[in-house]
């Protein structure tokens, strides 16, 4: 087998080591190094989330600052971000708490033309249209719930199932009508965990369900945006796959890098 040299950084440089050896072993296991030249998934982007904290930060900086601020975040000589992430409606990075559907006709969003959307803009301008985004819903609206309250997990009503869908549709067309296209959503944040904050528990079953009454309502708006799943930690992200992708409406996996 052909030896193969590796890269060690030291300090402020990078020095080539001394040779790693390999041999042609088969019956040892647990230090096995797999080389492929197949060409899996392809990187689209990085970024961050446009919370409503951090819009409400930005929107207090000067002129000067915000310039300094979108070139750290977005441009070519600081972390050069390109797929940014939309809450729907209030997080746990939120000054206060509130939803886009306030009953099940009143949907807006108002809260969000106060700090995010200013701040998506001017990093759309900034970046020339070249930034991908998605968005996640915490928590469907109270009224939906059979918590009654955005907090502390709960699950969404099934009689709510349609009426969360439109609202799904509604962002959507609120937001592209203020110049902002949704690239793709998550069916919601960390649907595996009960939290003090914004948070609603979906099981796998309530995930593909939901899923194929949230594309059914796209199609009938011509919406092409994509649909999520899972959208957690990623040590169930494999058999959560299998279970969600196989036959469903759904086009992708999301996942978090917090724990496992």
């Amino acid at each position: 087998m052909r030896v193969i040299k590796y890269a060690r950084i030291e300090k402020d440089s990078v020095k080539e080591s001394e040779p790693a050896p390999f041999d042609g072993n088969d019956e040892e296991e647990n230090r096995i190094v797999n080389v492929t030249d197949v060409t899996r998934q392809n990187v689209m982007g990085f970024g961050g989330a446009f919370t409503d904290s951090s819009a409400f930060n930005y929107a207090r900086l000067g002129k000067k600052e915000r310039k300094i601020a979108l070139e750290m975040l977005f441009g070519s000589t600081g972390l050069g971000y390109s797929f940014c992430r939309v809450p729907m409606g209030s997080s746990d990075f939120s000054p206060y708490m509130y939803d886009n559907a306030k009953s099940e006709s009143d949907f807006d969003i108002n809260d969000d033309k106060k700090y995010k959307i200013p701040f998506i803009k001017d990093a759309l301008l900034f970046t020339g249209g070249k930034l991908r985004l998605f968005a996640s819903p915490w928590s469907p609206p109270a009224f939906m719930k059979d918590n009654a309250e955005r907090l502390h997990g709960g699950k969404l009503k099934k009689e709510f199932y349609v009426l969360w869908a439109e609202c799904f549709c509604k962002f959507i067309d609120a937001y592209a009508a203020e110049g902002i296209e949704i690239y793709a959503v998550t069916l919601q944040n960390e649907p595996h965990a009960t939290q003090t904050w914004e948070s609603c528990v979906y099981s796998t079953e309530e995930e593909i369900e939901f899923a194929g009454i949230l594309k059914q309502a796209f199609v009938r708006r011509g919406i092409k945006t994509k649909i999520l799943a899972w959208d957690h930690n990623k040590e169930r992200l494999v058999e959560k796959s299998r279970d969600i992708l196989s036959g469903t409406d759904i086009d992708g996996m999301a996942f978090h890098w917090y724990s496992g």
